[in-house]
C-alpha cells in the first residue's frame, strides 16, 4: 500500500510540476531561514557559557544617579572594591580584576597594535582560562609577566612555542611570556590578545589596597577596573546583590558640602551573571558592544512569521490544486478506501514534500552559514549537524511541520462524497473564502515585516548621520599627543583645509566625564570636559549659538545642555559669565555650542565644557579637501614618518569609526532586511502558484466573458483585482500591529526618528505590488486565450 501511495504522490507531483517546485522551494527557503535564525539565537545565548562554572561567576558593575542623568551601570568599577568585597562577603570564593587598553607590542623588528589587558593573577582562579602551555597564574604573579593567545603568538613570533620570549610595550617596558592561552571563542565578552601583569610598575591597574578617592578623578577613570567574582558552591547571588550597596556606603566616602550633606550620591553596585553580560548595556570600559535580547526576539518572531507564511502557502496550494484530485479521491472511496486511509495518504504526500524541502534547506544552511557569520562579524559556534540535540530538535520540528501543513488539506480533500466527485471532478474544494483569508494573513505578515525594515533602516541611518548633530565627512582622526611640529606641518599639506587637537573623537566617545555641582545648580550633574583647540568645533560644521568659539585664552565654550544645567534661560545670557564646575576652577564662558551627540545617540546629551588643555591632547582631527582623499592620506602617512615618530601612524576616517560604532544596529537592519526578502520571495512564490491555479479554474468564465465582448484589459483587471484584494485587506490588520511594535522598539533609543505615515504607505504599496506582479503573468496569459479553444476543452 505504501508503494502504491508513493507512486500516486509522485504522479501527482509530476503532473503539476509548477505546484511541486513552488511548494517545495518556498518551504525550503522558510526552513533554511528559520534554521539560520535558530543558529544565530543559539550562538548569542551561548556567550561565556564555555567558561567552567560560569553560573557561579559574576561581574560587578557600577552606576550613579545624578540630577541631569541616570548613568547606566558601567562595566568597570573602582579597582579597590575587589579586596573589600572578598573580606566582607564570605560567600565569595575569589575575586579577580583586569583593565583593558590598547598598546604597541614590539618583537624584534616587528611591531603590532594589540588589545591588551592588565590583569591580576587571581583572575585565572576566577575564570580558569584555557591554556596550551605555561602557567597563567604564575606568569601574572611576576611584575614582568605576559600571557599571549595562540593567534597573537603566531602573528608576533610565527609560532606558538614562545615561552620565556620577551616583548616590549610602547617601546619602553619589557615583559617575559609565561603562558599561551587557547584562542578565546568568538562567543565571549572578553576581547584581549595579551594579558600583562597588574604588578608591573607601568600598570594603570592600581593595587587592591590603594586609597579610594572618588572625586579626584573622572567617573570613567574611577570605574576603570573590570571586577569578577567566583561564588562558593550554593551561594545565593541575590543575597550578595542586596548587600553590595551597604558595603559600598561603608567603604566609599563621598565629599560633603558646608551643610554636611553629600555633594554627590554614593555610586551603586550591581551584580551581573557571566552568562548575562553579553546582553547588559556595555557601559564605560566594556571590551565589546552588548548584544540585544530585543534583536533575538525580533529575529525569532521573524523566523516564526516566515514559517507561518510558508505553511499558509502550502495549505493554500495543496487545497487549490486538490480539485484535480477529486476524481481520484472519489474512485478510491468507491473502491472501499476509508477516509482515515485517504487522510494518511495526503499526510504522507505532505511529509514527502516537507522532507524534500528539509533536505534542500539543510544544503542551503550549510552554504549560507559562513555568509551569515561574515555579516555578523564572527563565526557561528558549530555546524548544526554536529550537535545531536539540535539535530533531533530540527527533525522533530520538521515532522511537526509536515503534520500541521498536511493535516488540513488531508481533511478537506477527503471530505466530498463519491457521487459528487464522479459527477463533476473539476469542482473546487477547500474553501475559497478560507484561502483568501489565509492569503490576507500572509500579506499582513509581509506588510508588517516591510514596515519593520523601513523603520529600522531609518533609525540606523539617523544614528550614523543625522542624529549626531555634526558633520563627519572628510574628517580623519590621527592618534597623536600634538607635541612637536607635526600639527603645524599637517595644516600646510595641500589636501588639508584645517586641523585641531582634542582628547576625544567626535561621535565615537571621548571627553572625561566628571561629577560636579556647578554654581547655579542645586543638584550634582555629570559634566563632560573636552580638551579642544580653537577650530575643533568648526571642523565639525558647528556654529556658535551665542558668543564665539575662542579657546586660545582662559575662556571655555559650553553646550546648550550646560546652559540649562546652570539654570540660565538663554544661551546669550551665559556668554561672559564665570562658572565653577570642578573644585575651585572659575571658568569664563565665551561661547555656546549647539547640542550634539558626542558619544552617539544611545547616550543622553550631557553638559559639555570645551577648554584648551594641551596636556590632555590625544588626537589630531583634520579636514580633507579635494577630489583625491587617498592621495592626502598617503601624504599624511609620509609626514608622520618625516616627523620622527618611532611607531606606525594610527589614523581612521571619522565616518568609518562612526559606522563601526553603530555596526550592530546596521547589522540588525541588514539581517532583518535579508530575512524579510526571504519572506517576500516565499509570499510571491505562493501567490504565483495560486494565481496559476486560479487562472486555470476561471478560464471557462473568462472565455465566456470574451465571447460576449469583454476585452483583454477588462479581463486582466478582473483577475488582478482578485489577486490584490487580500493584500489590501491585509494592511488593515498590519498597520496597527506594526505601529505598536515599532513604537516600542524606537523607545529603546534616547534620540530617535518618528513614525511617519509614508513608512506604512510605502510598505503597503510594496506588498500590493508584489501581489500584482506575482499574478500578472498568469492573468495576462489567461486574458489572451482564444475563447473557442478554451470552450472546446471544457
Amino acid at each position: 500500500m505504501l508503494r502504491h501511495y508513493l507512486a500516486a504522490a509522485l504522479r501527482h507531483l509530476d503532473r503539476h510540476r509548477l505546484y511541486a517546485v513552488v511548494n517545495v522551494g518556498a518551504l525550503a527557503l522558510a526552513l533554511a531561514a528559520a534554521l539560520l535564525i535558530g543558529l544565530y539565537v543559539r550562538d548569542e545565548l551561548s556567550f561565556d557559557r564555555w567558561i567552567p562554572a560560569h553560573d557561579r561567576i559574576h561581574r560587578v558593575a557600577m552606576g550613579i544617579g545624578l540630577g541631569n542623568t541616570q548613568l547606566p551601570p558601567s562595566a568597570g568599577t573602582a579597582p579597590q572594591i575587589a579586596a573589600w568585597l572578598l573580606e566582607d562577603f564570605p560567600q565569595i570564593e575569589v575575586s579577580g580584576r583586569l583593565r583593558n587598553a590598547r598598546g604597541r607590542i614590539q618583537v624584534g623588528a616587528n611591531e603590532s597594535d594589540v588589545a591588551i589587558a592588565w590583569s591580576d593573577a587571581e583572575l585565572q582562579d576566577v575564570l580558569a582560562l584555557p591554556k596550551i602551555s605555561g602557567d597563567v597564574r604564575a606568569a601574572l604573579e611576576r611584575p614582568d609577566g605576559a600571557v599571549l593567545t595562540q593567534e597573537t603568538a603566531r602573528r608576533l613570533y610565527g609560532r606558538e612555542d614562545v615561552l620565556d620570549q620577551t616583548l616590549t610595550l610602547d617601546g619602553k617596558s619589557s615583559f617575559r611570556i609565561g603562558a599561551v592561552l587557547r584562542d578565546l571563542p568568538a562567543q565571549t565578552h572578553f576581547a584581549f590578545e595579551v594579558l600583562l601583569s597588574a604588578r608591573s610598575a607601568v600598570s594603570p591597574l592600581v593595587p587592591r589596597d590603594a586609597p579610594l578617592q572618588f572625586m579626584n578623578q573622572s567617573f570613567d577613570e574611577f570605574a576603570s577596573a573590570l571586577t569578577y567574582l567566583r561564588l562558593r558552591p550554593g551561594a545565593d547571588p541575590r543575597r550578595l546583590d542586596e548587600g553590595l550597596q551597604v558595603a559600598m556606603e561603608k567603604h566609599v566616602t563621598v565629599p560633603r558640602g558646608p551643610d554636611g550633606k553629600p555633594l554627590v550620591p554614593t555610586p551603586r553596585l550591581y551584580l551581573q551573571g557571566l552568562a548575562d553580560i553579553h546582553f547588559v548595556p556595555a557601559g564605560a570600559n566594556a571590551m565589546k558592544p552588548a548584544g540585544s535580547r530585543e534583536l533575538l526576539l525580533a529575529l525569532s518572531g521573524t523566523g516564526a512569521l516566515i514559517l507561518v507564511i510558508a505553511i499558509v502557502n502550502f495549505i493554500n496550494l495543496t487545497t487549490a490544486y486538490g480539485d484535480s484530485r477529486s476524481l481520484e479521491v472519489a474512485m478510491r472511496r468507491v473502491a472501499g478506501a476509508t477516509r482515515a486511509e485517504l487522510a494518511l495518504q495526503f499526510i504522507g504526500e505532505s511529509a514527502l514534500q516537507v522532507g524534500c524541502a528539509a533536505t534542500l534547506a539543510a544544503a542551503l544552511v550549510e552554504w549560507l552559514q559562513p555568509q551569515l557569520g561574515a555579516i555578523l562579524g564572527r563565526s557561528i559556534a558549530e555546524p548544526w549537524w554536529q550537535n545531536a540535540a539540535s539535530t533531533l530538535q530540527i527533525a522533530g520540528f520538521t515532522v511537526a511541520i509536515a503534520v500541521v501543513a498536511g493535516l488540513y488539506p488531508a481533511l478537506v480533500l477527503t471530505r466530498p462524497a463519491p457521487a459528487p466527485g464522479l459527477r463533476c471532478h473539476g469542482a473546487g474544494v477547500g474553501g475559497i473564502r478560507l484561502r483568501r483569508g489565509l492569503v490576507a494573513v500572509q500579506f499582513a505578515i509581509l506588510t508588517l515585516l516591510l514596515i519593520g525594515v523601513i523603520v529600522v533602516d531609518g533609525q540606523s541611518s539617523f544614528a550614523v548621520r543625522t542624529g549626531l548633530g555634526f558633520r563627519s565627512e572628510n574628517l580623519v582622526v590621527i592618534d597623536s599627543d600634538c607635541r612637536g611640529s607635526f600639527v603645524a606641518e599637517l595644516k600646510r599639506l595641500p589636501g588639508i583645509k584645517a586641523a585641531a587637537c582634542s582628547d576625544s573623537r567626535f561621535g565615537i566617545g571621548g571627553g572625561g566625564s566628571a561629577v560636579s555641582t556647578p554654581a547655579g545648580s542645586a543638584v550634582p550633574l555629570l559634566v563632560t570636559f573636552v580638551a579642544a583647540q580653537t577650530g575643533l568645533l568648526e571642523l565639525a560644521g558647528l556654529a556658535p549659538v551665542a558668543g564665539r568659539f575662542d579657546l586660545d585664552g582662559d575662556g571655555v565654550v559650553i553646550n546648550q545642555a550646560a546652559v540649562s544645567a546652570l539654570g540660565l534661560r538663554t544661551a546669550a545670557e551665559a556668554v561672559g559669565r564665570s562658572a565653577r564646575f570642578l573644585s575651585d576652577d572659575a571658568l569664563r564662558i565665551v561661547g555656546v555650542a549647539p547640542d550634539f551627540a558626542l558619544q552617539g545617540i544611545g547616550t543622553q546629551i550631557q553638559p559639555m565644557v570645551f577648554r584648551n588643555s594641551p596636556q590632555a591632547y590625544r588626537y589630531v582631527i583634520a579636514q580633507m579637501v579635494g577630489a583625491n582623499p587617498r592621495q592626502t592620506l598617503v601624504a599624511i602617512d609620509a609626514l608622520w614618518k618625516r616627523s620622527g615618530h618611532s611607531g606606525p601612524i594610527h589614523r581612521e576616517l571619522l565616518d568609518h569609526a562612526i559606522q563601526r560604532t553603530w555596526r550592530d544596529l546596521r547589522r540588525q537592519a541588514g539581517v532583518l532586511a535579508g530575512f524579510t526578502a526571504v519572506a517576500v520571495t516565499i509570499a510571491a512564490l505562493g501567490l504565483f502558484g495560486l494565481s496559476a491555479q486560479l487562472a486555470r479554474r476561471r478560464s471557462g468564465e473568462i472565455a465566456v466573458r470574451k465571447a460576449l465582448g469583454a476585452g483583454t484589459p477588462q479581463v486582466l483587471r478582473l483577475l488582478l483585482v482578485q489577486f490584490a484584494r487580500p493584500a489590501i485587506w491585509a494592511n488593515v490588520l498590519a498597520w496597527p500591529i506594526a505601529a505598536w511594535v515599532m513604537d516600542r522598539w524606537l523607545h529603546g533609543f534616547i534620540y530617535r526618528i518618528e513614525l511617519r505615515w509614508w513608512m506604512f504607505a510605502l510598505a503597503s504599496l510594496a506588498s500590493l505590488a508584489i501581489a500584482v506582479m506575482a499574478g500578472a503573468m498568469h492573468a495576462l496569459r489567461t486574458a489572451r486565450l482564444r475563447p473557442a479553444v478554451v470552450l472546446r476543452e471544457l
